[in-house]
């Protein structure tokens, strides 16, 4: 997807057991996946590494880059509308594919490159800016914590961040 994202979703299904990754974009639409616990915890030291990246933090101390990486964690998601999604969704026509893997990477102008691929084969990608990705990495959080994974998702020093809105991002 290299066009202008609309919309970015992740929701716990205690059904599945699986969070419920949603894109939606100016103009492919539409596109959704199950994300398992594993992979979440597979991808999510990648996702913090690309925005150390991003933000030039690589370089720093580990104080300074968990610092840095908290204030613009803070920052981005404090500038992002987040909302609930409380309509109720059409039954699904045809079945969601499950993310095996996922691939991480920067790219020149600072944004991350995400491909989840499927059990299906098929490659999902997603060039996200800075602040997208510090908004994905929060949808992470709170969906997690809902489906009570245990997980330590952590964002530079969390200890020291306000508590931010949940809901899907626009």
């Amino acid at each position: 997807m290299s066009d202008r994202l609309k919309k970015l979703s992740v929701e716990y299904s205690r059904v599945q057991d699986r969070l419920r990754f949603r894109a939606t974009s100016t103009s492919e639409g539409e596109f959704q996946f199950w994300i398992t616990r594993r992979i979440v915890n597979l991808m999510w030291d990648g996702l913090l590494k690309a925005l150390e990246k991003s933000m030039g933090a690589d370089e720093q101390s580990n104080e300074a880059r968990k610092a840095l990486l908290s204030m613009h964690h803070q920052d981005a998601v404090e500038s992002r509308e987040f909302s609930s999604s409380k309509k109720k969704k059409p039954p699904e026509e045809k079945p969601i594919p499950l993310a095996m893997a996922v691939k991480i990477g920067n790219r020149e102008n600072g944004a991350v490159q995400l491909t989840f691929i499927t059990d299906t084969k098929q490659e999902y990608g997603l060039k996200l800016p800075e602040e997208s990705v510090h908004a994905l990495c929060h949808l992470i959080q709170n969906a997690t914590k809902r489906a009570k994974w245990g997980l330590d998702l952590n964002i530079g020093d969390d200890g020291v961040l306000a508590r931010a809105p949940t809901g899907n991002v626009h």
